[in-house]
């Protein structure tokens, strides 16, 4: 999460990156740690099912009252990619 400064203290939205470096445990464990997450590990599938869990995270907040953003929307509004798909936001961030 070193790159993602503006989300830095924002714990739900790295556990559900974290979810997604879990979808890549074979690759990472193949690379003997030799593995960048954001630049291999984020495929436009890994990157739906992350949203997919960012998603029920919000239906349970709101079971509990609470509004919780989108994290593609979080990212956008930090200023680290722009709005829509996480997938685009995290490939125009590491393009900048």
């Amino acid at each position: 999460m070193a790159g993602f400064k503006g989300l830095g203290g924002c714990e739900p939205v790295r556990a559900c990156l974290n979810f997604g470096k879990s979808m890549n445990a074979g690759r990472i464990e193949y690379s003997n740690g030799e593995y960048y997450f954001y630049t291999e590990g984020v495929t436009t599938s890994v990157s739906l099912a992350i949203q997919a869990v960012h998603q029920d995270r919000i239906q349970i907040g709101k079971a509990l009252g609470c509004k919780l953003k989108p994290i593609n929307q979080a990212i956008h509004e930090a200023g680290l990619g722009r709005e829509g798909s996480l997938y685009n936001s995290i490939v125009e961030y590491l393009q900048n």
